[in-house]
């Protein structure tokens, strides 16, 4: 991951820009928590790589839980890393990497930004 001018990129992919410098989390390469907060805007950063060659099939549970912001494709068109905007307090997020390791990393919110507190 590069901070450049503003800018934060992922295997040379834009990420971010602006104020809005995220915590990534690497889900398949580390022990990962439960992530408990979004970025200033709203929007959750998963990585699936350290290499930027492989990376990871992932799921959403329930579907339903959270958009696809962006997601960041490698070579074998596995995803290297993927921005979730939340429609949902909790749910979770599992990686399948290409040799079958699979990860998850439970996402648990206490409020979904932009929304009402019953969301």
């Amino acid at each position: 991951m590069v901070y450049d001018q503003g800018q934060v990129r992922l295997c040379g992919t834009v990420i971010s820009r602006g104020r809005d410098v995220p915590v990534i989390s690497d889900i398949v390469n580390g022990s990962v928590q439960p992530i408990e907060s979004t970025s200033s805007t709203g929007l959750i950063y998963l990585s699936f790589t350290q290499d930027c060659a492989s990376g990871a099939d992932y799921q959403i549970t329930p579907a339903d839980s959270a958009e696809v912001s962006q997601e960041v494709a490698g070579p074998t068109g596995t995803a290297l890393a993927v921005v979730l905007k939340p429609t949902k307090k909790n749910f979770t997020v599992i990686a399948t990497t290409s040799s079958g390791i699979k990860k998850s990393v439970e996402i648990r919110l206490t409020s979904i930004p932009g929304s009402s507190p019953e969301s």
